[in-house]
């Protein structure tokens, strides 16, 4: 299967909020459902990873805030998270590593704004940093 996403907001609003599209299709490009997901306005998407039960998604909002989302089988929001404490940062993919826990990478600013650093997260089923 193919996941297709992008992110906009709706016709005529500017600030607060946004719409996370989600298209799921079938091997031969037949669309299997189509659904969208309330986000926040500035959120960007960058990857997508098909799972056993669903969607896990890694993405960016408002260009600093690294986020990662579950969506379920039928295109539902299951939860999401935002990474605060990294600002200046961004989720430019996700896998699974097996029994439902993650690792994200991505990359972080550093204090010089033209220089960066790797970011790899660690999560647990429910996108929480693991200990």
């Amino acid at each position: 299967d193919l996941i297709v996403a992008t992110s906009h907001l709706p016709e005529g609003q500017r600030t607060n909020g946004g719409v996370l599209r989600l298209v799921r299709l079938d091997r031969q490009g037949e669309k299997m459902w189509d659904h969208t997901v309330e986000a926040r306005s500035g959120l960007q998407v960058n990857g997508l990873f098909l799972v056993k039960r669903g969607i896990i998604v890694a993405g960016v909002e408002q260009g600093e805030t690294p986020w990662v989302a579950r969506i379920d089988t039928s295109g539902t929001l299951v939860w999401e998270r935002r990474f605060e404490a990294l600002r200046s940062g961004r989720a430019d993919t996700i896998v699974e590593r097996g029994r439902g826990h993650m690792l994200v990478a991505g990359r972080i600013g550093r204090d010089d704004a033209r220089k960066q650093d790797g970011l790899l997260l660690f999560l647990d089923r429910s996108g929480r940093p693991e200990e």
